[in-house]
Parts: structure tokens; sequence; C-alpha cells
């Protein structure tokens, strides 16, 4: 029991030891004399000497570190009395924004604000501590830059300058060029720097100056500025290195600086000053190469800015004599022409440059490094290969450079035909009739017919009982025939038929009419007598003018005969046609004319006779009245050439068939290189109206011209191998 009584009392003793001690802690937080430690530390200003007054400009962070045994109640601040903040929890911090006050100086020196940090503990004890600040809200200035905006700047030397001011003092003055920090100046001064364009890409760029004082006001100044150091940019279209000229070219160059503009632009050749613009006004000069040497040579295009940037490209160039160009439409050359060459041979027959075609060549020109002058002549040739095997050649000689200039080939005209062609149920024609129908292009004694968009031709077949005729129509320029006209070829009976006929058409021969025909007379004259006076009279008839314009011509005469100097021949002439053209041959003399035969044809007073002897072909004239020669090579013995040369009758006594060039492989260049080729026909031709060779080659071959287009008229005498006349020779052969 005793031991039970010791432990109560040790136990009663410890609680009453225990609640005493309580009782002193509560005690001793409301005898808590002793205030908090607090320590400060300003954000940006973390090396600032305790006490020592600093500047802000527009806000002080504030740490606060505070002890206290019993624990912080609060943290406040004051700014000059005026509390400005609070915080009751900790880590403790305090923001006060300070842009509202003014910035205090005076003659130099800053007036004070004191800022108050007060910290209370929860015993009520507070502990305080003071800090100076000087507030500084005005920015410096920046003025003065000598750098005017957009300014044009060149070359590693551009001084600038500026002035910086501050109500108190600076920190740092900083130079950025296009954000990039470039050089700091000293505060003290002087403001200036320089820009070096050299490390600067071309074009706009940016300056910036920033000037810090010490409260951390920052001003800022920026100016754009460009940088020029390159020359104006220089092209040209239509000027190319190495490009060949042969004719007059515009020189136009597109001179062009985005910065400083052209202040000057010069063009040479071969060291030679053309032209220098002092602008930025359009050049457009015109460069002729006949004022230049034949041969290499360099233009140079000097252009000048206005920051003194110099530019300049160098263009070769090889100056031509340019001998002729040729014009070619489209579908020019048949599709079954599997060779074609342009050439062109000096009057010896060498050859000076050549071209070869191709179907989608619409231009060819032909041009030579040589001092071709105005007046030199040459030949200008054409060479066709098709896919038979069979050339075609046409040479034109005594051409210059500026006759023709240019060749403009004609359009076409292939007439192709309807197929099977067309019978016709006839009555009442005997089984001896000889009925025939054909137009004026069925036989090629009208060189004036060539460009008719349409033919035909047709017969009577008693033994089949059916009239056929067929007709041919240019795809390209489709014009055919309304009627064909029809006649007995010993009677001259004729009629007109549809063309198409209507169904159950039939051809009468009671509809043959005569009543149309007159009798005609003609007489043939010659100053010389002639070894051959068999001839032939044609004679066709365009129904309308439109007809006569198209060179839709039906024949409604033919005869062959033996002629009689001055007798008269008789003739039938159809009288109900619009227009007439007709074709006379009577022994050597050709002509072929608009209109019906005249009463009288006087054969020219010419006399001709020729040799060929190793490709050169030695004429023998007499007599003036003829202003186109050509001949015709032909080797009938060996068919695989038709060479046509025109030349100019009264300036020529010797032709020279020329070279062929190098990319000709044909037979008829073994021919010609063994000395063999060979005439089958000299001409000599007089016009109506055209009185020279040189109009010749204008008004008909410069563009292909159909021949009444230049003359009513054309007369020849010839002289052959055979002393036959077929047709009159083409100035171009092939279609």
């Amino acid at each position: 029991m005793a031991n039970y009584l010791r432990a109560l009392m040790l136990i009663i003793s410890i609680v009453f030891i225990a609640c005493s001690s309580n009782g002193e802690d509560i005690d001793s937080l409301e005898n808590d004399s002793t205030p908090p430690t607090i320590d400060l530390t300003f954000e940006g200003f973390p090396n600032i000497t305790e006490g020592s007054p600093f500047v802000v400009s527009d806000k002080i962070e504030i740490t606060i570190s505070a002890q206290d045994a019993n624990g912080i109640s609060k943290i406040e601040a004051f700014f000059n009395n005026e509390k400005v903040g609070e915080d009751t929890s900790a880590p403790f911090s305090i923001t006060i924004d300070v842009s509202q006050y003014e910035s205090k100086s005076l003659a130099g020196k800053y007036k004070n604000y004191t800022l108050k940090i007060v910290a209370t503990d929860k015993a009520g004890n507070i502990a305080s501590k003071e800090q100076i600040i000087n507030v500084d809200n005005e920015i410096p200035v920046i003025s003065d830059v000598s750098l005017v905006s957009d300014t044009v700047l060149t070359g590693s030397t551009n001084p600038f300058s500026f002035l910086v001011l501050d109500n108190e003092e600076l920190e740092s003055i900083m130079f950025y060029l296009n954000g990039e920090l470039h050089t700091q100046i000293e505060v003290e001064g002087p403001y200036e720097s320089n820009i070096d364009t050299s490390i600067l890409p071309e074009g706009p760029n940016t300056l910036k100056i920033e000037a810090n004082d010490v409260a951390g006001n920052t001003a800022t100044f920026e100016v754009n500025f460009i940088t020029d150091n390159s020359g104006p940019e220089v092209s040209f279209e239509n000027l190319t290195d190495g490009v060949i000229i042969d004719e007059i070219l515009q020189l136009n160059p597109t001179v062009t600086d985005d910065y400083s503009g052209v202040v000057s632009t010069e063009i040479k050749f071969n060291n030679e000053t053309l032209i220098v613009v002092d602008s930025e006004i359009p050049i457009n000069y015109e460069f002729d190469p006949e004022g230049f040497v034949v041969g290499d040579g360099t233009f140079e295009i000097i252009a000048i800015d206005g920051m003194g940037n110099t530019s300049s490209i160098t263009l070769g160039a090889n100056i031509h004599r340019r001998l002729i160009e040729v014009n070619i439409p489209e579908n020019r050359i048949s599709p079954y022409i599997t060779a074609a060459v342009i050439f062109v041979s000096r009057m010896d027959g060498s050859v000076v440059a050549w071209e070869e075609v191709n179907p989608e060549d619409r231009q060819i020109t032909l041009s030579v490094a040589e001092s071709f002058d105005m007046s030199t002549e040459f030949m200008v040739s054409f060479f066709l290969k098709d896919n038979g095997g069979m050339a075609s050649i046409t040479t034109h000689q005594n051409l210059t450079r500026g006759n023709p200039g240019v060749l403009n080939f004609s359009e076409p005209v292939r007439r192709e035909g309807t197929g099977t062609g067309t019978q016709v149920p006839f009555v009442n024609f005997l089984s001896n009739d000889v009925l025939i129908g054909e137009s004026g292009t069925s036989y090629s004694f009208f060189q004036s017919m060539d460009d008719s968009p349409a033919s035909y031709t047709a017969y009577l077949d008693t033994a089949q009982g059916f009239l056929n005729f067929s007709t041919a129509e240019n795809p390209l320029n489709f014009d055919s025939f309304d009627q064909i006209y029809l006649f007995d070829l010993f009677t001259y009976e004729n009629v007109l038929i549809p063309n198409p006929p209507a169904p159950g058409y039939v051809l009468d021969k009671a509809n043959l009419r005569s009543d149309n025909l007159e009798s005609k007379q003609l007489v043939v004259n010659s100053p010389n007598p002639l070894a051959s006076t068999n001839s032939i009279l044609r004679i066709a008839g365009a129904l309308s003018q439109e007809d006569d314009v198209s060179n839709k011509y039906h024949e409604m005469f033919v005869w062959s005969r033996v002629g009689i100097l001055d007798s008269p021949m008789d003739y039938l002439l159809n009288s109900t046609f619009y227009s007439y053209r007709h074709a006379l041959q009577f022994g050597n003399y050709y002509t072929e004319r608009k209109g019906s035969p005249l009463a009288t044809y006087t054969i020219p007073d010419v006399s001709l006779d020729y040799a060929i002897s190793n490709n050169q072909i030695n004429l023998s004239v007499q007599g003036t009245d003829h202003v186109v020669g050509r001949v015709e090579c032909v080797d009938f013995d060996n068919p695989t050439y038709v060479w046509n040369i025109t030349f100019s009758s009264q300036e020529m006594s010797t032709v020279i068939v020329p070279e062929l060039p190098v990319s000709i492989s044909h037979p008829v260049k073994s021919v010609h290189q063994s000395g063999n080729i060979k005439v089958e026909k000299v001409e000599l031709i007089s016009y109506g109206s055209i009185s020279s060779y040189e109009q010749y080659i204008e008004g008909v071959v410069k563009n292909q011209s159909n021949i009444f287009e230049a003359t009513d008229w054309y007369q020849l005498v010839f002289k052959s191998r055979t002393g036959d006349f077929n047709t009159p020779s083409r100035d171009f052969l092939f279609q």
C-alpha cells in the first residue's frame, strides 16, 4: 500500500511540473520585448553596400529576410512615410511602384526618397531598416542623329554622330546594326561612330542607338538606311554572248538600280563608244553592223549608279553580212520531201553558206563572215529530195543583198483528188464522139494558174456509157468549180454541167451548143526564119469575176498544127465567158497572156544558142528583147534530177551551175562533180510591164507571186536539146 501511495505521489508531481512549465511559455510571449532581425535584398542591386543610396526608375523589388523567436506577424514598406506595401507570410517580398514619383535632383545631385521596411513580430515588437532611394523616371534623350532615314550608304567609311542627354547619369551607350551589337560608345563622348557597309547585306539595314542611365531607363533610336555597294543591274533581251549580228539590231538594255538610281550608261563596241546616256531614261540605240568590220567583236555596257558604283557586262558578237532571209509558211515543205537545203553560192559556183530546212522551220537566214558589199552578186538555191529519190533544184542567180533581201515562200497549193471520180450517164452520143473537159490547170502551159484552188478533167467513155470526170481541190483553200465545161474536141460544141450533178442527171448531146462560138483568126510574124513552125494554141475562160480572181479557168479551145508565118490561122472563141487567158506556142516562140488571142503576134528579134562544158553553159545571144533567162537541166536518160536556173539574161553570157553543199548526198552531186550536168532547154523571156531583172526578182520571185500579179503577159524564145517545147520552165519546182 505504501508503495502504491509513493507511486501516485510521483505521478502527481510530474503532472504538476509539466503544467507549471506550460504556464511559463505563455507568460514569455507576453514578456517578449526582443525585436526581430531583418535583412533586405534589392532585385537588380546584388552588391549594394547597406545604406548606400541607389537609383531606381519604375519599381523596387525587395526580398526581406526577418527572424524572431516567436515568429513574424507582418512586414510593411513605407516610402517617404507613406505605406506602400505589406506581406504577412514568409518568404517575404514586396514590390513598390515608384513610376509615379517625381524624379528629383538638385544641381545634378539626387534628392533622396526614404524607403523604410518595418518587421513586426507576434509579440508586437518592431524592427525596421531604412534605405535611401533615388528615383529617376526620365529616360535619356537621343537627338541630332546625323544619319537620315533611308540614306544610301556605300563603302567602309560612313561616319555618323548624335547627342545623348539625361537628367542625371548615363551608364552605357550601345550601337547595333540589324539587331546585333556592333560597338559600345563611351558615355563621356564623343557620340559618334562609323558604318562599314562592306560587312552588311545589300539593301535595307537598321541602325539602333541605345542609351541606358544608371536608373535602368533605356532610350532607343532606330533609323533605316540602305547599303549600296554594287553597280546597276544590266540585262539584254536581244543580245546574248556570241550572237551573230547581220542586220540592224536595237540595243535597248534594261539598266536598273534599286537604291541610288542610274546616273550613266555607256555602250561600247570594240572599245569604241556608241552611246552615253547620263540619266535613267530608256536606251534605244540602233546598231547597224554595216558600219563595222566583219568578224568577232565585243560589246561592253558600263553603268554607274548614284553612289559611284560601277558595273559592266561584256558580250561577244560576230558581225556577219546577211545575204538573204527566207520565210517559210507552215506546211510549205511537203511531207513527201525527205531532205531540204537552202544554200548560197558565189557567181563562180562555190558555196558560201547553207542551211538544212526542217518541216518546223519558219525562217532561214543565211549570212557570212565575209565582206559582201551591197552590190556583190550571188546565187540562192533550193534543193529538195522526195521519198522516191528524185531531186528538184531551183537556183536564182544575180541576186544581191538588197534584192530581194527577203524571200517569202507562198502558201502551198496541193490539189488533192476526190478518188474514183464521178460517172454521169449520157444519151444520143455516138461511139466516135470525143467530148472532153479540162480546167486551165490541167496542163502546165498556164503558169498563171499554178495557184488555182481546184482542177478537173473529164472525158466521154462511149464504151462504158458514162461521162467520167474527176476533180481536185486544195484542202487549205477549198474552192471547187461549180460547173464543168465540156466541149467536142473537133467541133467545139459545148455544154456546162453542174458540179456535182443532181441525182438522176443525164448528159444529153442535144444540149451541146455552138451558137456561142465566134470564128477568129491570128497571124504570127517573125523577123527571122524559123526551123520549125509547129504551133499550139490553148484558150481558157473564167465564168465570173470571182473565178477570174481565183484563177479558176475552163479550157475551151485547143489545137496543135503546123503554122505558117504571116498567114492567118483560124480558131473558135466562146463569147459567153467573163474573161480569157490564152497560151500560144509557135516554133521556138511561146507566150501566155490575159485576154483572148491577139490578131497579130511578132516573135522577138532574138536568136539563141548554147553549149555546155563542165557544168558551165556558154550562151550565144543576138537581140535585146529579153529580161530573164532560164536554164532547165534534166537528164532524160537518167532521170534523177530537175534543175532550173534563173539568171539575168542581159547581164550573163556564161551561166555556171553551182556546186552542192557537203550536206547534200544525191546522185546529182556525183553528176555535178564529174562535170556532166545535162541541159535540156534555155529560155529568154520578156514581159509586158517588167523591164529589168531586178524588177522581176522584186515583183515575182521575192514573194513567189503569180506572174500575172506583176504583168499581163510574158513571152519567150527557147532553144532545146531536141527542138521540142514541153511547157515553160518554172522558177520554183516544188509545192
